[in-house]
């Protein structure tokens, strides 16, 4: 039976799955902590599917599933290639990039 972890927050809530994947779980969980702290979200971290191309999170608070991307290399190519895991997968991410860097990876995506 898989069991939720509810993870410390100031507003909101976020529970992560005990089957969320474990190469990406430490920055979604940073990522979905700053979500609800900011914005009193609800989000859960959910289990990982194996084979399977789907989202990290559901924000119950939006009603919406979500893809989380970290970023740590900020170039047009590297953007690129997030958004467009990104779009695969939810949609939706979250960026701190600086915006002629993003602008010019998103320009580039269309």
């Amino acid at each position: 039976m898989e069991k939720d972890t509810i993870i410390p927050t100031k507003n909101g809530c976020v529970r992560l799955s005990s089957k969320h994947g474990k190469n990406e779980k430490k920055a979604n969980v940073a990522i979905a902590t700053y979500l609800a702290n900011k914005y009193g979200y609800d989000i859960d971290l959910l289990p990982d599917i194996q084979n399977e191309v789907s989202a990290d999170t559901l924000n119950r608070t939006l009603c919406k599933l979500q893809e989380y991307k970290d970023n740590l290399t900020a170039s047009r190519n590297a953007v690129d290639l997030q958004l467009k895991k990104a779009h695969e997968q939810a949609g939706r991410i979250k960026s701190d990039i600086a915006i002629p860097i993003l602008q010019n990876a998103i320009v580039a995506r269309f």
